[in-house]
């Protein structure tokens, strides 16, 4: 069972979640690319994909 998404923001937040944590969930299909970057705090054009 995974974390609720107020969880893993607020582990995230406390500094138990690094980037590749919120990744693993992302990558699984738990969070959606928008919920990932609200969580690490990305602006919507800082990612630049090839």
């Amino acid at each position: 069972m995974f974390p609720s998404k107020a969880d893993i923001q607020f582990f995230y937040d406390f500094g138990l979640y690094d980037v590749s944590d919120i990744d693993f969930f992302y990558n699984l299909g738990y969070l959606t690319e928008a919920e990932r970057r609200e969580i690490v705090g990305e602006e919507e054009n800082s990612e630049v994909e090839a």
